[in-house]
């Protein structure tokens, strides 16, 4: 039920025209389920970044984390993902005053996220067939992200919007994503 919520909430913020897709390069990322989760670790989503992190993640199959249902990826077939990666802070304090994640935008910055990381990070993954590690990881190259709710119990969706330019080319959209920790 959470994921077909979900997946309706990406329909509408895809402006009506059906499952959202994104490009960047080659890439061409068809939307089929989304989600986000946040650790208090820095080096779950983003190795080389801060500690506290938010990963928003949109993957091209069914069910990243529906508890009902068991996830659809297949690992014999080729995988598309967008992720953006946030520092947030530790919870539950998160940053000093209290204010994370913060409202004002998020600054996108190129990082390998190996050795560095950046207040924004937003990479598209792409797996070949057979294996489970990403063969080409772009990062974009500049852009924002702007998150207008958090809610650190995880029962209110985590909404937003993302600017992102991967090159030439600009993936821009809105999301209200349910948490998936």
């Amino acid at each position: 039920m959470r994921q077909t919520i979900v997946l309706a909430a990406l329909l509408v913020v895809g402006c009506g025209k059906g499952t959202p897709t994104y490009k960047a390069g080659a890439n061409v990322l068809t939307v089929q389920d989304s989600g986000y989760y946040y650790t208090d670790n820095h080096f779950d989503f983003c190795p080389g970044g801060g500690a506290g992190q938010l990963l928003i993640d949109l993957v091209d199959y069914n069910f990243i984390c529906d508890p009902t249902h068991p996830s659809e990826r297949d690992v014999q077939l080729p995988h598309l993902e967008m992720r953006i990666i946030l520092t947030i802070g530790v919870a539950p304090d998160f940053n000093v005053n209290g204010a994370y994640p913060t409202m004002k935008p998020y600054e996108v910055q190129p990082a390998d996220c190996q050795t560095g990381g950046a207040p924004a990070v937003a990479q598209f993954l792409h797996y070949t067939a057979g294996v489970t590690q990403p063969d080409s990881v772009v990062a974009a190259s500049s852009g924002s992200v702007t998150i207008t709710q958090f809610d650190p119990t995880r029962t209110k969706p985590l909404k937003g919007s993302f600017d992102l330019h991967f090159g030439g080319d600009q993936v821009k959209d809105s999301f209200s994503l349910f948490n998936c920790n």
